[in-house]
């Protein structure tokens, strides 16, 4: 069995996330992750959170 090349792709500008919507109404939500890609400005993962923590080390992490 072999895994091919994964391209990772972020979320698309118009992609409504659940955090925005939260957001949009009052609430107060936290991303907390130890996984480098939710963290990459590119990929769009932290959208709508007030506020965002990242564990370093815990995944590839350049």
């Amino acid at each position: 069995m072999t895994q091919g090349y994964l391209r990772r792709q972020g979320l698309e500008p118009t992609d409504i996330l659940l955090s925005e919507l939260l957001w949009n109404k009052g609430y107060t939500s936290a991303l907390i992750s130890d996984t480098y890609h939710m963290h990459e400005p590119r990929m769009g993962f932290s959208r709508g959170f007030d506020y965002v923590q990242f564990i370093r080390g815990q995944e590839y992490d350049p």
